[in-house]
């Protein structure tokens, strides 16, 4: 990605996480992108347009930075633990991208559909991943549960990170811990 799409890209996630999809201005994501509004739309026809490159973007670098993950040859035990590492490394360094990612999970606009079909090819590889680590093979609905629960963990840590503020500690392992091993 050039420059110039990067600046866009990150003054999209900041103006859409802090004003919504409705409220994001394609005014102030040029004045915070540092570019001037015809080179934006340049680039990107419509709001709807640049929005559906910020999900691409985003959720491309969370699932390529989990297959590579998964792509070492480890145990599925510690692949699983990699791949919540990292995803919470993620999560961390990412927190205005995953506030537009669960502010528009919902709904049946264009957006939402290519968002929920994305999070389906990053579930996927946890499932791959999941059906691993079984010693015995369960059942559809037990894998999904598995799936859901890793997810689950993954927005856990996003609250997690916005209620605790700056003074957050890395909860990374607990998480980990409590994942694969359960609470008690």
């Amino acid at each position: 990605m050039n420059k110039t799409k990067e600046a866009i890209y990150e003054a999209s996630v900041d103006v859409f996480s802090q004003s919504g999809y409705t409220g994001a201005a394609m005014d102030e994501i040029a004045e915070r992108a540092k570019v001037a509004k015809g080179t934006l739309y340049y680039h990107f026809k419509s709001k709807e347009d640049l929005f559906l490159f910020v999900m691409q973007t985003g959720l491309g670098h969370m699932i390529d930075d989990a297959r590579l993950i998964l792509e070492k040859p480890l145990p599925p035990e510690e692949k699983i633990a990699g791949l919540c590492k990292s995803q919470l490394r993620v999560v961390r360094k990412n927190e205005n991208f995953v506030k537009v990612i669960l502010s528009q999970l919902f709904g049946q606009e264009e957006r939402q559909r290519l968002l929920r079909g994305k999070l389906n090819e990053y579930a996927q590889l946890i499932r791959e991943c999941i059906g691993e680590l079984r010693i015995e093979k369960g059942t559809e609905k037990e894998t999904a549960a598995a799936v859901f629960g890793f997810l689950g963990t993954m927005v856990s840590a996003a609250v997690y990170s916005a209620m605790a503020g700056p003074q957050k500690k890395d909860i990374s392992s607990l998480l980990i811990q409590n994942y694969l091993h359960g609470i008690l």
